[in-house]
């Protein structure tokens, strides 16, 4: 497992920014019909943070949501426009949407990312310690797409597709930061030291109940996928994925102000064949797949 060190700043602010979206499409949707309202509510704010590879970074967000359609029993779909650059000239930008066709007949979710920025790479594993942090840095474009059916209410089948491809991977340092051991990248195969592409199909389950995506009171969410990427594909790499990502979100004291959640999660990814240190497990980090709901 390789951990990645990230601004928690960040993720708090698109936080923020989605769940105050989100609340107020909702709202606007539970009027009366009668009532004109705008049926798409955009949220755009600039986004500044820090953290130990980037230095300062600076950039905006910009969040629409909105719902299809009068009928309030179809939830509100929602994207995602970020984008910034680093004191020390990186920059990074990405595209997220999550979308319910009219009476949530179809779900369609995905990404496409793209990052250029240096990476704290700890091997891989459950011995890494923080003395031993390996200074790397890539360029990557990563692709996600899913289309699903719905079979019955709050269960969704269908399939997906993603794509990875890493470029421009340099080591920065040929040395761990204590000094004691080569840079942890020096010790893969050198394969996966040069520009690599991944591709893969597969299918996709997710079974959703939650009153809201973003900003969940209760309900439960259960989302199982397989991958299977291989040359057939475009793949320079052979191997499979099975993730299953299972939440559950229940109000705590008084159901009338739903002012306390308890929320938890279990989240598994399973590999087989040759994996690449970029699509294994990971642990931490703002440039982790964006895939989830």
């Amino acid at each position: 497992m390789f951990l990645l060190r990230a601004s928690a700043t960040l993720s708090l602010t698109l936080l923020a920014l989605a769940v105050g979206a989100q609340s107020s499409a909702d709202s606007v949707a539970t009027r009366k019909a009668a009532k004109k309202t705008r049926r798409v509510k955009v949220a755009a704010l600039p986004i500044v943070f820090s953290q130990p590879e980037t230095g300062v970074a600076y950039g905006a967000a910009v969040l629409p949501v909105w719902r299809f359609g009068q009928d309030t029993t179809t939830r509100s779909s929602n994207a995602r426009l970020l984008t910034y650059r680093t004191q020390r000239k990186q920059s990074s930008a990405s595209f997220t949407h999550a979308i319910f066709t009219p009476g949530e007949r179809y779900f369609i979710s995905g990404e496409a990312q793209y990052f250029n920025l240096p990476i704290y790479y700890y091997g891989v594993g459950n011995d890494t310690r923080k003395s031993e942090k390996s200074d790397i840095s890539y360029r990557l474009f990563i692709l996600n797409q899913r289309v699903l059916k719905r079979l019955r209410p709050g269960l969704f089948v269908g399939g997906l597709y993603r794509l990875t491809n890493l470029h421009r991977l340099r080591i920065d340092d040929p040395l761990t930061d204590d000094g004691t051991r080569p840079n942890w990248l020096l010790e893969r195969n050198e394969r996966e030291r040069q520009n690599t592409l991944t591709s893969g199909l597969g299918p996709s389950l997710i079974y959703d109940t939650r009153d809201n995506i973003l900003s969940a009171h209760h309900g439960n969410f259960l989302d199982a996928s397989a991958l299977l990427v291989g040359k057939a594909l475009g793949s320079d790499f052979t191997f499979s994925r099975l993730q299953v990502d299972a939440r559950r979100y229940q109000v705590l004291g008084s159901k009338e102000t739903e002012r306390t959640v308890l929320a938890g999660q279990v989240l598994g990814t399973f590999h087989g064949g040759t994996v690449p240190f970029r699509e294994l497990a990971q642990l931490g980090g703002g440039a982790n797949d964006a895939g989830h709901l």
